[in-house]
């Protein structure tokens, strides 16, 4: 991914690319609520799994093991992430969702490459993007 300029190295490079790609990716769909219904959860189980487990969970499955399958390889790092992010779009709520949560998904990949492989740094942009909706795009 060669693309991508140097890998960030340093805590405070790794929150600006975090905090950059909330804002332009917030900006994207900020008016897409319809979709983001699901992710409207109740009582604090569901607070829990929306913000915590889902993101450190889905992480690991979508992003950190697909990509460390293909680290020794690089021509298969792209369709990778392709298929990995198109499977998290899909499986956010089918082919409507496919879209929104594929971008989301292809951009938390990117994320994840820039910020030197970093896992924190994904989980957390994750739980900013599901409080974000939880809280902002739920009252629109």
């Amino acid at each position: 991914m060669r693309y991508l300029g140097n890998t960030s190295t340093g805590l405070v490079d790794k929150l600006k690319n975090i905090l950059f790609v909330f804002v332009v990716y917030a900006v994207y769909i900020f008016g897409y609520n319809e979709a983001m219904q699901s992710m409207v959860a109740a009582g604090v189980i569901g607070l829990f799994y929306t913000l915590i487990f889902a993101p450190a969970l889905e992480e690991l499955v979508f992003r950190v093991a697909p990509i460390g399958l293909v680290k020794d390889r690089p021509e298969l790092m792209f369709p990778t992430i392709i298929l990995s992010s198109a499977l998290f779009g899909w499986l956010h709520g089918g082919p409507e969702n496919w879209l929104v949560q594929g971008v989301f998904g292809f951009i938390l990949s990117l994320v994840y490459l820039k910020n030197g492989r970093s896992y924190l740094s994904v989980v957390f942009l994750h739980f900013m993007w599901n409080l974000f909706v939880m809280t902002v795009l739920e009252k629109l």
